[in-house]
């Protein structure tokens, strides 16, 4: 077989693996195997699989018990790390973050097909809470223990690209909204929300499907040790985000209570404005959905049959 036959062969029989294929990791191996791409999708419990494709292989594992993942089934050009902590407490954070990426990454070392690992991190990173633009520049100090945790995560892949030369990428996401995962529309037609005044807390998000979009751009193009954040083009002000929602749907608006009526959650002590331009200018991203407006308008139009609720 000559030189360009063989380099056809590999780039046929090569995959991408994904270790975590929960919202972002299930709809990344979508796309992928809708391209015609080979993927091997791993997830903890696979006795109901997301979706059916014949480029997709479903594999059970754990993160944190690397050695029984699925790394003869390659070559392997890309891996995607896109474990979540299910919203549980600093010890499952440190568990799906920290020791799978240490129990990973020894692993990512051998692969010479590999052309690079991407894992996906937080804008929670950023301790900046004052309303203030962030970009990647800037310093990260978060406070409270599971964004640390997610800080030294980033660490962790940042120092084995530098140290061991895996092509590690960092992407920092803002919070993820899309089909199946709409929380300001689904609480404004339950009727029940309450909301803090003022409302200027800044909200930061990105679509799922512009998710996608940033991994498959970062394989391409995204240089090894480098971090982006992946957020639109539009922060937004908790108080007009959901009065927009609400007149779109028709529905009344949220009742806002003033200060310190309601208990404080983890989101609602963020105040920040993130910047997406290095996406767009080193990655070339383009965005479906560019700010709130358009990504809303497809979920409100989607869920047109739960008007009936308000």
């Amino acid at each position: 077989m000559d030189r360009g036959m063989q380099q056809q062969a590999d780039t046929k029989s090569s995959a991408t693996l994904i270790l975590g294929c929960g919202y972002i990791g299930t709809a990344l191996a979508h796309d992928l195997a809708a391209q015609g791409k080979r993927v091997v999708a791993v997830k903890r419990d696979v006795s109901q699989q997301p979706f059916v494709h014949p480029n997709v292989a479903w594999r059970q594992g754990d993160v944190t018990q690397a050695q029984g993942l699925p790394w003869e089934e390659g070559p392997y050009t890309d891996v995607v790390y896109s474990v979540s902590s299910s919203h549980g407490d600093s010890l499952a954070y440190e568990k799906a973050y920290v020791q799978g990426l240490q129990s990973v990454m020894p692993h990512l070392k051998p692969l010479p097909s590999l052309r690079r690992f991407v894992y996906l991190s937080s804008t929670g990173v950023y301790g900046q809470n004052e309303g203030q633009w962030v970009d990647e520049s800037m310093p990260i100090d978060p406070p409270g223990k599971n964004p640390q945790l997610l800080v030294q995560a980033e660490n962790l892949v940042l120092e084995a690209s530098q140290r061991w030369g895996i092509p590690g990428v960092v992407l920092r996401l803002s919070g993820i909204y899309g089909p199946d995962r709409c929380h300001a529309l689904q609480r404004l037609l339950s009727g029940m929300v309450q909301l803090e005044l003022p409302g200027d807390r800044w909200v930061n998000m990105i679509h799922q499907q512009d998710v996608v979009r940033a991994i498959l751009a970062t394989f391409i193009h995204g240089p090894a040790g480098s971090v982006f954040n992946v957020s639109d083009d539009c922060p937004v002000a908790q108080k007009e985000l959901y009065e927009w929602i609400a007149s779109e749907v028709g529905c009344p608006s949220p009742q806002w209570v003033h200060a310190g009526a309601l208990k404080k959650n983890k989101r609602q002590v963020t105040h920040k404005r993130v910047s997406n331009q290095k996406i767009k200018s080193v990655l070339g991203v383009r965005l479906k959905y560019p700010t709130y407006r358009e990504g809303y308008a497809a979920l409100v139009k989607a869920n047109r049959p739960l008007d009936s609720q308000i």
